[in-house]
């Protein structure tokens, strides 16, 4: 038996707009499946792997596909990979957590 592993995604389902934050996306339609597929049609690259995906009320959840979690990790890096992004663009704005750990000094 083989199981299978999912993505999930919270959503957003207002007046007529779906909005998925993880991936950028959003759609327009009624009922939300209708918004999602309206959405999806804007990332032809993801297309494939996202039709095949279950909207419920307050989350989509997407079979896992290696595209769309580095589309997610491009859009919402990991706090360390942040942290190196910070360091290698040579300017680094520090987040809650580190205000929290380290204070913060104003002038």
């Amino acid at each position: 038996m083989v199981k299978s592993m999912y993505i999930s995604l919270p959503c957003k389902f207002e007046n007529g707009t779906l909005t998925v934050k993880g991936l950028g996306l959003n759609g327009k339609g009624e009922p939300k499946e209708e918004a999602f597929f309206n959405a999806i049609k804007a990332v032809p690259e993801l297309y494939s792997e996202l039709c095949t995906s279950v909207v419920t009320d307050t989350s989509i959840l997407v079979p896992h596909s290696k595209k769309v979690y580095e589309r997610i990790l491009e859009l919402e890096p990991l706090p360390e990979d942040r942290a190196t992004k910070a360091k290698k663009d040579g300017l680094f704005k520090p987040t809650s957590e580190d205000v929290l750990k380290y204070g913060y000094e104003g002038k």
